[in-house]
């Protein structure tokens, strides 16, 4: 937990989020829902109109959010920034690829930051000259990608109506943007036709190995796994559209495998480091 984490490798996925993050949040939805606020509603409805929802609201809260992605006073400009985009996880689409997306800003707001023109500037080297931060805020990230397909999977898996077909059929019927037809116990999917209860149980099953997954520690089960995530959410957006969550959910589980990891080797001491 407490292991070091290489500052180029902690900088890569500080700027591989920071480009999710602008993907996302630029794509938000344009209309305030009450539900998703929740006891906020009532403070925060009359603030979207002229301030929450302009363009020059999201510019400032983006120019703070690369600042503290690029190093600079990352944990200060990071809090502020979950707090500048805080509101626009109330909107109409996408609550949930937000909410994860401020989970994790948040995690690597408790990481110290440098910057990434300081962390750059060194030679490449096997050896991490100084140690880094530790990796404890990153592994907060991997439990919550790990804890987002194992929730999914297990009340799935506890609901007799989902594992039997009748909820899919209740989508397809109710859902006109769900594009599994099902139909006498048996969905349908582009040119496959299995029994709908296959068709319910297979998400369960990849979810729950996508949540275990998250954890390989070698090369070959990381890209077994990732490529798996990719799969399975190539075949739900064919099946319904999740906005951005979908995306999020590979871009964060291919940063987590590829800098995510704390050095395991010894370090150099003495030398310019940062």
């Amino acid at each position: 937990m407490f292991l070091p984490l290489n500052p180029r490798h902690l900088a890569w996925f500080r700027l591989g989020f920071l480009g999710l993050s602008v993907v996302a949040w630029r794509s938000s939805g344009r209309v305030f829902d009450p539900n998703a606020a929740g006891i906020l509603a009532p403070w925060l409805e009359s603030f979207y109109p002229d301030l929450f929802l302009t363009p020059m609201y999201l510019g400032a809260a983006l120019v703070v959010l690369a600042a503290a992605c690029m190093g600079v006073a990352s944990r200060c400009l990071g809090l502020v920034s979950v707090a500048l985009l805080l509101p626009l996880a109330f909107l109409d689409e996408g609550v949930q690829s937000r909410q994860v997306l401020l989970t994790v800003l948040v995690c690597l707001s408790l990481l110290p930051g440098v910057p990434v023109w300081r962390v750059f500037r060194h030679p490449i080297s096997g050896v991490v000259e100084q140690p880094g931060p530790p990796q404890w805020p990153l592994l907060l990230i991997r439990w919550q990608l790990s804890l987002v397909y194992l929730a999914n999977a297990v009340a799935k898996a506890a609901n007799p109506e989902y594992m039997g077909g009748d909820v899919l059929q209740g989508l397809a019927e109710s859902h006109p943007d769900f594009h599994l037809h099902v139909e006498a116990g048996l969905a349908h999917f582009l040119f496959l036709v299995v029994p709908a209860w296959l068709a319910a149980a297979l998400p369960v099953v990849f979810e729950a190995a996508i949540g275990l997954g998250v954890w390989a520690r070698r090369p070959g089960w990381k890209l077994a796994v990732w490529l798996g995530t990719v799969a399975f959410h190539l075949v739900l957006m064919g099946v319904r559209t999740i906005f951005m969550l979908n995306i999020v959910c590979v871009v964060l589980m291919a940063l987590v495998f590829l800098w995510g990891e704390p050095v395991r080797a010894g370090f150099r001491r003495g030398s310019r480091g940062m």
